[in-house]
């Protein structure tokens, strides 16, 4: 049996509450307990161990603070990196910095152009823009909505 690609499951955290996670990730999840390093060491070892392609999954990946490290890292190693995400977080900056990179790839999910059924199924961008409650503050992704690359 052949290894050909490692899901890091970065962080816990989206800012989306889709009923369907399987990792039961959402506004109030986490980055676990592994740091920046530890994830570091994980892709030196894959590299190390002739794995050719890496998935950074979660939660959202792109919301993990040493993501852009992280990712870079993989790159140099000469790993495939495919990110999944929802987009709610990804920077402008980073579809010319990151995601142009050699070997990395991002996937998405769509659900539907009709918004109360995509509402339905990932907890709504309204819920999103509210956060997750009357306590708690706002998402990592309410306030990044405007980075988005415009659609000119």
């Amino acid at each position: 049996m052949t290894i050909t690609v490692v899901e890091l499951e970065l962080t816990g955290r989206c800012a989306l509450r889709c009923a369907h996670c399987y990792a039961s990730s959402g506004p109030r999840g986490s980055h676990g307990s592994m740091t920046a390093t530890d994830w570091a060491d994980v892709i030196s070892a894959t590299a190390d161990m002739r794995i050719s392609q890496i998935q950074f999954i979660g939660g959202e990946a792109t919301g993990h603070p040493a993501f852009p490290v992280l990712l870079r890292q993989a790159v140099a190693a000469g790993l495939a990196v495919e990110i999944f995400s929802n987009l709610l977080h990804i920077r402008r900056t980073w579809w010319d910095e990151l995601f142009s990179l050699p070997g990395v790839s991002l996937a998405t999910s769509y659900y539907s152009d009709d918004a109360p059924t995509h509402d339905r199924v990932t907890g709504g961008l309204r819920a999103v823009m509210r956060g997750p409650g009357p306590t708690s503050p706002r998402p990592y992704a309410a306030t990044s909505r405007s980075e988005r690359p415009s659609s000119r």
